[in-house]
C-alpha cells in the first residue's frame, strides 16, 4: 500500500469518527423544537420536509388574501414560514415562487437565517442509569411573506 493510500476499513472507520459520539449502550429521543413567539396578526407556518409544496402556497395566499364569505376571516399581515434542516430548501422555494408569482398581487419576502439549540434525550438502555440531555445547534430559515401595497 502507498503512503496517500487508505483501505477502505479505514476511511470507514475514519467516517466513524465524525459522527456524533453516543455509546452503543443508549439512544437518542428527539425533542420537539423550540417554538419563537411572533407578534399579533402574524402567523408562523411550520414546514416540514414532507409538507406539500402546492398545499403551502395556498395556504400563505388565504391567509394573507381571505375571500369574503359567510365566515369573515380576518387577514393577517404577515405569514412566516419556518423551516429546520431540509425543510430550509422548501420554505425558500415557496418564498421565492411568491415573491415571482405575477398576477394582481404580489408579496413582499424577507429572509431570516440563523441557528438554534433543540436538545436531545440520550436514555441508556440499562434502566439504572440517569437519562441525560445534550444540545446541538440545527440551521434554521424564517421566511416572512407580507402583501406589497398596503393592505
Amino acid at each position: 500500500m502507498t503512503g496517500g493510500a487508505q483501505s477502505e476499513s479505514q476511511i470507514g472507520a475514519d467516517k466513524s469518527l465524525r459522527k456524533r459520539s453516543i455509546t452503543k449502550d443508549a439512544s437518542i429521543k428527539k425533542r420537539a423544537p423550540p417554538r419563537k413567539t411572533y407578534p399579533p396578526r402574524t402567523t408562523p407556518l411550520y414546514i416540514s420536509p414532507s409538507s406539500p409544496f402546492i398545499s403551502i402556497l395556498k395556504r400563505v395566499t388565504t391567509l394573507l388574501l381571505p375571500k369574503p364569505g359567510p365566515k369573515e376571516r380576518r387577514a393577517v399581515k404577515v405569514v412566516v414560514l419556518v423551516g429546520m434542516g431540509r425543510a430550509m430548501e422548501k420554505c425558500l422555494g415557496v418564498g421565492l415562487r411568491l415573491q415571482e408569482e405575477g398576477g394582481q398581487v404580489r408579496f413582499g419576502v424577507e429572509v431570516k437565517t440563523g441557528t438554534v439549540g433543540v436538545v436531545d434525550d440520550v436514555v441508556p438502555d440499562d434502566e439504572d442509569d440517569m437519562i441525560t440531555c445534550q444540545v446541538r445547534k440545527q440551521s434554521m430559515v424564517e421566511v416572512f411573506v407580507t402583501v406589497k401595497g398596503g393592505q
